[in-house]
C-alpha cells in the first residue's frame, strides 16, 4: 500500500491522502457512492459495479514502542520476541487476525485490536 500511495503523491503532489479504516463490505459501500476514491483491501472480493486491481502483498512486522524492553535491540530471537505479548489487528469483514503470524508460532495475545465504525456492533473487551 504504501508504494501505491507513493506513486500517487509522486504523480499528484497536491493530492493529501486520508487514512480510514473500514470493513470491506463497508469500504465498497462508500466506494459506490462516491465518499471514498480508493480502498485497499486485505480479503479477497468481488463487487458489481467497482473495478478491483491487485497491487502487490502486504507484509508484516513486529514493532515495539521506545519504552518496549526489546526497543533497542537490533534483532531479538524469536524466543525473546515471544516472551511478551502481542496486539493483534483483526481485520476485514470476517474479523480475521490479519498480521501473517504463522499459525505453527504459539503467542500470547494481550489485545485485539479493530477498526470501529458507525455501523460496528462490537465494542468492549474480549475476555478471549
Amino acid at each position: 500500500m504504501c508504494s501505491a500511495v507513493l506513486d500517487l503523491k509522486t504523480r499528484r503532489p497536491r493530492i493529501t491522502p486520508r487514512l480510514s479504516n473500514h470493513r470491506a463490505s463497508e469500504a465498497n459501500e462508500l466506494l459506490s457512492r462516491g465518499v471514498l476514491d480508493v480502498a485497499f483491501y486485505y480479503d479477497a472480493l468481488t463487487h458489481e459495479g467497482l473495478s478491483i486491481e491487485r497491487l502487490g502483498a502486504a507484509t508484516s512486522s513486529v514493532y515495539c514502542g521506545r519504552g518496549h524492553p526489546l526497543f533497542r535491540v537490533a534483532r531479538p530471537p524469536r524466543r525473546e520476541i515471544l516472551k511478551h505479548e502481542f496486539s493483534v489487528p483483526e481485520i476485514g469483514d470476517k474479523g480475521s487476525a490479519m498480521d501473517n503470524w504463522p499459525v505453527d508460532i504459539p503467542r500470547r495475545v494481550g489485545m485485539r485490536s479493530r477498526s470501529c465504525s458507525p455501523t460496528s456492533r462490537s465494542a468492549g473487551a474480549d475476555a478471549s
